[in-house]
């Protein structure tokens, strides 16, 4: 079942809508009545608006009820993640390791001889005359 306030906005809709619909016709009919050239008084203008701001309203009231019963509705469920794939074809990944840290340690250049804090077991250059420099294990 939808609810007892969807219900209510559905029949004060359609209650709305066909109430409109009969009042309009039954203006129509009257106009046509009329004898030629003869206008409508404010009077008769001011009873149709009289008579069809009730209508107006419930079709207003209506749609407002509905719109927020939807939305109540929809704001209950847990928003889901979209998949385009079925749960037998995620592979499931193990997460890797951190890397070890590498270990520095401090070798002299062979062309200039001055000290650098270089990786243990890579081949780096001189930040002052550039030729190759390598920690011995």
């Amino acid at each position: 079942m939808r609810g007892f306030k969807y219900a209510m906005s559905m029949v004060m809709t359609i209650f709305g809508t066909v109430y409109i619909l009969l009042s309009v016709g039954f203006t129509l009919i009257l106009i046509m009545q009329l004898p030629n050239g003869e206008a409508l008084s404010i009077v008769q203008i001011i009873l149709f608006l009289l008579m069809n701001s009730p209508p107006v309203l419930l079709l207003y009231f209506g749609h407002r009820i509905r719109k927020k019963w939807y939305a109540e509705q929809h704001a209950a469920l847990p928003a889901q993640p979209m998949s385009f794939t079925t749960p037998e074809a995620i592979i499931k990944v193990k997460p890797t390791p951190a890397p070890a840290p590498k270990k520095t340690v401090s070798a002299e250049c062979k062309g200039c001889g001055a000290r650098m804090a270089i990786i243990k077991d890579e081949v780096s250059s001189c930040d002052y005359c550039g030729s190759p420099i390598s920690a011995a294990n």
